[in-house]
């Protein structure tokens, strides 16, 4: 008896730490603010992000589990959108109405930073490559 229950045991402490080495768990009160393009990485090239007005910058906003926003603002008129994301592990899905859902791969959360990696190609039919996208708080 004692060996069936070391083994059972056995079996379930492998079983309940084999699922975290596969999963990341992000903290979620974290991800919940505003978060300000910073830059891009593609192939290993860093570009800014350039599209900031003197009036105001283009931002996500994680409002609410399930709910954001999108500004963007454009010759200082600001046009925002609606959608839902959801988080499973690190990889966080976004929707927006107009464009569909989008899984990414949250690589870096901290107080101040948040850092998404995807896959997409550059030009429209192009070859798919992986994309580094940096946020910050400010």
């Amino acid at each position: 008896m004692k060996k069936i229950f070391s083994l059972v045991l056995g079996l379930v402490l492998l079983a309940s730490c084999s699922g975290d080495d596969n999963e990341n768990t992000i903290d979620t009160s974290k991800l919940i603010k505003k978060w300000y393009f910073s830059d891009s990485k593609i192939a290993g090239v860093i570009t800014p992000y350039e599209d900031h007005e003197e009036c105001g910058k283009d931002y996500v906003e994680f409002i609410t589990p399930g709910v954001l926003k999108s500004v963007d603002v454009w010759e200082c008129e600001i046009y925002e959108e609606a959608g839902s994301w959801t988080l499973a592990g690190n990889k966080l899905t976004i929707s927006f109405p107009d464009e569909g859902a989008q899984q990414v791969t949250i690589s870096k959360l901290t107080d101040t930073a948040l850092e998404i990696t995807f896959k997409d190609s550059e030009t429209e039919g192009g070859p798919e490559v992986t994309i580094v996208q940096t946020f910050t708080i400010n």
